[in-house]
């Protein structure tokens, strides 16, 4: 079980305001399968567009300090490390907690973390594929309670 599960990717509530549709005619992988440059470069506008980076840290190894604003919500690891970040999810299912706020076991993300429902599958995919191209960092995050949707 990842720790993961009710912090995932935690963004500013600003961000939320912010446009998250980002157009694309690109897809995240090329003929053979693999994930392109255009694909990651994509998706790292996208995720520079959206902040992640101002609550998940420039490494994306998460906040053990709290999230601005939030200072009692810590931002998880999100690298592909397989211990403390993203590593053992499967690409639809890191879409799906960035689209719906749903982790790898079907619960509920932290209510911090916005739900990107606007961006196109192409979208998605880039990020993901971004997402998937950062260094993993085994970084441990202290589970913070989340606090209640207001």
């Amino acid at each position: 079980m990842h720790r993961v599960h009710t912090l995932f990717l935690a963004v500013l509530p600003f961000a939320m305001a912010c446009s998250s549709s980002t157009t694309s005619s690109s897809s995240s992988s090329d003929a053979g399968g693999t994930t392109n440059a255009a694909s990651v470069d994509l998706g790292k506008t996208i995720a520079t567009k959206n902040a992640c980076a101002s609550c998940h840290g420039a490494d994306y190894a998460g906040s053990a300090s709290g999230i601005p604003g939030n200072p009692n919500v810590n931002a998880p690891n999100v690298t592909s490390d397989e211990q403390t970040g993203v590593g053992g999810w499967s690409d639809e299912q890191l879409a799906a907690a960035i689209r719906t706020g749903v982790d790898d076991e079907g619960k509920s993300l932290c209510s911090v973390m916005p739900k990107f429902g606007s961006l196109s599958d192409a979208d998605v995919a880039n990020l993901v594929a971004y997402l998937r191209s950062v260094p993993a960092v085994s970084k441990d995050i202290p589970a913070t309670d989340c606090p209640a949707v207001k």
